[in-house]
């Protein structure tokens, strides 16, 4: 067997692709990113960035899916001018693997409680970059710009 015969697979990483989740612009690997661009069917979940679950830029989708699992010890985050306070972190990702999707679910292990159980993170498999939920261009598309009211 080789990578190519394979379906469906997950890489488990410690540095996410380049350019893909939140914050890999800085701490990615762009070496990952060429080699992962050749599996689309290849679902890659990292760590080393130190961010949080709740952040939907967490989990991204283009030639490949990459999902960054962030850290049960700290999130922090810069600002442009600020250094924000770190934080302490309790998300765990729970993932449902079905037959024709993934299912991940967060949850923080102090409460128990799932975030947002309304809208898990679903990648649909087998992977279709064309179809792809969490793409740059499918979440600019679905953004909508703020705006003032018209009597503002």
């Amino acid at each position: 067997m080789n990578i190519d015969s394979i379906k469906n697979g997950i890489v488990i990483d410690h540095i996410p692709a380049g350019s893909t989740v939140w914050d890999s612009d800085t701490w990615g690997s762009w070496a990952r990113r060429k080699v992962l661009e050749k599996y689309p069917q290849i679902i890659q979940f990292s760590g080393h960035i130190h961010g949080t679950l709740a952040n939907e830029l967490n989990i991204w989708q283009g030639k490949f899916t990459a999902v960054n699992a962030g850290g049960l010890a700290y999130w922090h985050a810069v600002l442009l001018g600020n250094v924000v306070t770190t934080r302490y972190s309790d998300m765990a990702l729970i993932m449902e693997v079905y037959k024709d999707k993934l299912v991940m679910r967060r949850f923080f292990c102090k409460t128990k409680n799932e975030y947002q159980p309304d809208t898990p993170w679903v990648v649909n498999l087998p992977y279709d970059p064309a179809q792809a939920v969490y793409s740059p261009e499918k979440r600019k598309a679905d953004s909508v710009a703020p705006e003032f009211a018209a009597d503002a």
